[in-house]
């Protein structure tokens, strides 16, 4: 096959086997600006899929999950012909899994700003059918453009495996608090022990101006480690 003829993947694109190991449902994908979830089952246009005739693949899942699956669908998908892999205004670029911003938390790299994304303090940047571009911008300078935020890169989970996005206000006033924010996302201005990164654990710390010191990440890992060996 001609380095012509090859298909090149588009961003955000992934296999249907991948939606069914790594990428499934409650997944985290890395996009260029933004990472994201892949949402429920519920959540898909079903009107989008087609339904797999496999019986014996049908009757499997049945005795593994139940009598309450009625029938198997592949993932939601365009139609792929030759214009529409070259126009980027055809309807079935905009056809796909859904998935949601996550971590909901942002950073906004100019001025430290951490924030959820429901705050209303970033701004969505859409470029029309243009996916792969999409991104949230935080306006805190008169003197340049608005700046792409980025995800704040610490959850929670369960040892079931559950996500959720890391209790950045109830953390920094070290129990449940009325206080909405803002809070800033702040690196210290030394590094404590010449093997840690600059920017670890240990040098990261969330402030609140209600609150008397900012504490680093890093102390919620040694109280979950005192908690183990008590």
């Amino acid at each position: 096959m001609s380095s012509s003829t090859i298909k090149k993947s588009e961003v955000g694109e992934i296999r249907p086997s991948q939606l069914l190991l790594t990428f499934g449902v409650g997944s985290i994908v890395d996009l260029p600006n933004m990472s994201v979830m892949v949402m429920g089952l519920d959540d898909w246009p079903i009107r989008h899929a087609t339904e797999v005739g496999e019986e014996r693949l049908l009757r499997s899942v049945k005795n593994s999950l139940g009598p309450q699956v009625q029938k198997l669908m592949t993932p939601p998908r365009g139609e792929e012909n030759s214009s529409s892999a070259a126009n980027w205004f055809d309807e079935s670029h905009q056809i796909g899994v859904p998935v949601a911003p996550f971590p909901r938390w942002m950073v906004c790299p100019r001025c430290r700003l951490l924030a959820p994304v429901s705050s209303g303090l970033f701004e969505p940047k859409v470029v029309a059918y243009r996916a792969d571009k999409a991104c949230y911008v935080h306006d805190c300078s008169t003197q340049a453009k608005a700046a792409t935020v980025v995800p704040a890169r610490f959850l929670t989970a369960c040892s079931k495996g559950h996500l959720d996005d890391f209790p950045w206000l109830d953390f920094v006033h070290r129990g449940k608090n009325d206080c909405n924010g803002p809070l800033r996302m702040c690196a210290m201005a030394v590094v404590l022990c010449a093997a840690w990164p600059k920017h670890s654990a240990r040098t990261i710390r969330p402030i609140c101006p209600r609150a008397v010191v900012g504490i680093p990440i890093f102390a919620c890992t040694i109280r979950r480690a005192a908690k183990r060996n008590t």
